[in-house]
């Protein structure tokens, strides 16, 4: 079959993936750089910048995206959230999920936690999926991305808190 670009198919994915990596790494940017712009400092800038990998990968249906984002989680939230024995124990549980449900029960634990801590600050938005009990994420932007449902139900959610 012709692709659109004259890739060839072993070098396809390769190139998707790339593509992939690079779009995350813009995003991360704007992530890390969101309380600077807006004039705050934002607080627990490592975790937020890696849930928001996980979330990303979960809302994807991409298991092996949301671990990677998920080891570097459980470093951000021992740094940042020390005493915080939920937290780290579900970030840990995400990072050794072996499925997609899995990741989403340890993701749900993180994100009812980091949702009373955007509290407030201007920049993120907590937003919950109707379909699921305290389905609740925090996301940079009002455009949803249901790290619960994936690909099933993409824009499943509202904006709770801005």
């Amino acid at each position: 079959m012709n692709n659109l670009w004259n890739i060839a198919p072993g070098k396809a994915c390769f190139v998707m993936c790339s593509i992939k990596r690079v779009a995350r790494v813009a995003l991360l940017t704007v992530f890390s750089f969101i309380g600077s712009a807006l004039g705050t400092d934002m607080k627990y800038p490592k975790t937020l910048e890696q849930y928001e990998m996980v979330r990303s990968g979960l809302a994807a249906d991409e298991l092996a995206s949301a671990k990677n984002g998920a080891t570097n989680l459980v470093v951000s939230v021992g740094e940042e959230f020390a005493g915080s024995k939920p937290m780290i124990e579900a970030s840990q549980k995400l990072a050794a999920s072996e499925s997609l449900d899995d990741a989403r029960a340890a993701f749900q634990v993180i994100s009812k936690e980091l949702a009373k801590l955007v509290e407030g600050q201007p920049g993120f938005f907590v937003m919950n999926c109707p379909m699921m009990k305290d389905g609740i994420w925090v996301q940079t932007t009002p455009k949803i991305g249901n790290p619960y449902k994936g690909k099933a139900m993409p824009e499943c959610g509202e904006i709770v808190k801005k």
